[in-house]
């Protein structure tokens, strides 16, 4: 007779079920017999991560430093430029300041490139075409003949020393004689200003059996200043009236100085 407990029918039981129910605790018992346990028997689901992710741990709050660093970064930027602009405003107003004119008070004058400010008389104006003497000769010619040869003479003892005028009233002589006392006072450093405050014609001697020469006394008041190195000379200085006597002669149809003898 079958000596197994009723109410199992005729199947055998496997060793391991009938030892959990031998079980005092009944701890081999089924999954769903007690409460929550089966949440704890569980493996923890894991996720498809594909092969050779490397997960990090999330750290909360990491985007908090990362704004608080950009505003940081920003600001020192922000307040770098205001330190650069103020040192380039500083800069340009130096320069503004260096390079600026100075404001002049009052009346400007107006000067052009072309055109002095102030008038200026030139201390040798050069001879004109009509102080050249021709044709006949009398007292007025006369006194043009002289008063052209002392405007030359200016003109080869002032500050220029320019000769050029003493061939237009000069021959022979007087022309080489001047010319060496103009280079001479150049080399020097030494000129000499003139003025004839009077000129009179005293005696013309001209004939038509000489038509080509004459003779012509004048007194002449001379003012002169002599300047050695652009200072006034003021011993040298000398205003004495005297009596010259021109011998002129016509060449090639103009009347120029053949010599001068002082009295």
């Amino acid at each position: 007779q079958d000596s197994r407990p009723s109410g199992y029918g005729n199947t055998a039981l496997p060793t391991a079920e009938r030892v959990s129910h031998l079980s005092p605790e009944g701890s081999l018992s089924h999954p769903n017999a007690q409460g929550n346990n089966d949440y704890a028997l569980q493996p923890p689901q894991l996720t498809n991560v594909p092969h050779g992710t490397t997960i990090s741990p999330r750290t909360r709050g990491q985007s908090g430093p990362r704004i608080d660093r950009l505003l940081l970064l920003a600001a020192l930027g922000i307040l770098g430029l205001l330190i650069m602009w103020m040192i380039a405003s500083r800069i340009y107003s130096w320069i503004s300041q260096t390079t600026q004119r100075p404001l002049l008070s009052g009346e400007q004058l107006e000067i052009q490139v072309n055109r002095p400010p102030v008038p200026i008389t030139p201390l040798n104006p050069p001879l004109e075409a009509s102080n050249v003497v021709e044709g006949e000769l009398d007292e007025s010619s006369a006194e043009k003949v002289i008063r052209t040869w002392l405007e030359a003479k200016k003109a080869a003892m002032g500050p220029s020393h320019d000769t050029s005028l003493l061939s237009d009233i000069l021959v022979d002589g007087p022309l080489e004689n001047w010319e060496n006392r103009s280079a001479t006072s150049k080399a020097s450093n030494v000129y000499i200003t003139y003025d004839y405050p009077e000129l009179t014609i005293d005696e013309v001697v001209w004939s038509e059996n000489t038509p080509d020469q004459a003779a012509v006394t004048v007194t002449i008041s001379e003012t002169s200043q002599v300047y050695q190195n652009d200072q006034l000379d003021v011993g040298q200085a000398d205003d004495s009236p005297f009596s010259v006597t021109y011998n002129i002669i016509r060449d090639d149809g103009r009347w120029k100085i053949q010599s001068i003898s002082t009295q």
